[in-house]
């Protein structure tokens, strides 16, 4: 009889530890699959990033995201038909591992916008707070032969060799991209009453869920419908500015250099030339100035002067050589050069 209950309880005891041997070796099999899913990398490993270069700390965020980089390697790469366009997505947008997920979504949708739609004139009027009243007749219709993809890529690379930290450089192109996506007549000739084209821009981004699913898109927004006002508080929104004008000034300076290439066009260069002066100095040549909502900032620069500029024509002194002196400028402005950051 005591023979059975040792048997009995000796049987007994086996079971419970091969049952707690099993529950122990699945936990085991848990914990290893578990293991075997989980990303360690050890900043050893990591070192050579940054053992060559001083990296501050704001960028270095940005130097241990290859699995992202790895990701956007896998997707189909996108394609644009226009070939500035896609140049433009190539040299500043492919293999950055700092532009992925959501914001590099956007920013392909952005381009595919202007890529089908921008190839329309880069300014506008129909709304009475268009900042672009400011222009002279003969600048706006000049200004207008330039597309607005063109002058969009054009700002954008203006406001990427701004950026001095790399994690906002996505949120930054976010911003070229879409400040003027409010002329493309499809949605400009449709809302113009709504408002203004950074206005117009504003109510675009936010039928659009990428952008609407970025957690920072009220700083995105207040930069589009800043770009022109007088008056900032915002950095962001100031150099968006300044990339906007130096865009324009540059654009200018080219269709004016074009004009007077034509030896039969230097009277109407010089016409034109001194349009723009009034323009500039006045600040304002809208018929009704004071409707605007919100003060504007004059495309072409600021100006303190509300009074119509009439230029007077001066002597010329006997030692001033022009041609002389535009050889020699012609050699160190309106030159193209690449650098690190475009």
């Amino acid at each position: 009889m005591i023979f059975l209950f040792l048997m009995a309880a000796f049987t007994g005891g086996i079971g419970v530890i091969y049952s707690g041997f099993r529950i122990w070796r699945d936990s085991e099999n848990l914990a290893i699959s578990h293991q075997q899913h989980t990303e360690v990398t050890s900043l050893a490993e990591l070192s050579h990033l940054w053992t060559d270069n001083e990296i501050e700390i704001k960028d270095a965020a940005c130097l241990w995201r290859e699995r992202a980089a790895k990701e956007s390697r896998g997707l189909p790469r996108a394609e644009f038909s226009n070939t500035e366009i896609d140049r433009f997505y190539t040299e500043m947008i492919e293999g950055r591992p700092s532009i992925s997920g959501t914001r590099r979504l956007l920013i392909v949708k952005l381009l595919t916008m202007l890529d089908e739609a921008g190839d329309c004139p880069s300014v506008v009027r129909a709304n009475r707070n268009e900042a672009e009243l400011m222009y002279s007749d003969e600048s706006y219709a000049m200004l207008a032969t330039v597309p607005l993809y063109r002058h969009t890529l054009n700002v954008a690379r203006n406001f990427i060799a701004k950026a001095d930290q790399e994690a906002l450089l996505a949120d930054m192109i976010i911003m070229a991209l879409a400040h003027d996506i409010g002329k493309i007549p499809s949605y400009h000739d449709r809302m113009y009453s709504s408002g203004d084209h950074p206005i117009i821009a504003a109510l675009m981004l936010n039928s659009i869920p990428e952008y609407v699913a970025l957690p920072n898109r009220d700083d995105i927004e207040r930069a589009i419908k800043g770009h022109h006002l007088l008056k900032s508080d915002n950095i962001l929104t100031n150099k968006l500015k300044l990339s906007d004008h130096e865009a324009r000034q540059g654009e200018l300076a080219r269709l004016y250099a074009k004009i007077s290439e034509c030896p039969n066009n230097d009277s109407k260069a010089e016409e034109q030339q001194s349009h723009v002066s009034v323009s500039v100095a006045a600040g304002s040549s809208s018929p009704n100035p004071q409707d605007h909502v919100e003060e504007q900032e004059n495309p072409l620069g600021n100006s303190e002067s509300r009074v119509k500029f009439f230029p007077v024509k001066l002597e010329v002194p006997t030692w001033f050589e022009a041609d002389a002196i535009l050889a020699a400028l012609k050699k160190r402005i309106n030159q193209v050069e690449s650098t690190a950051k475009g």
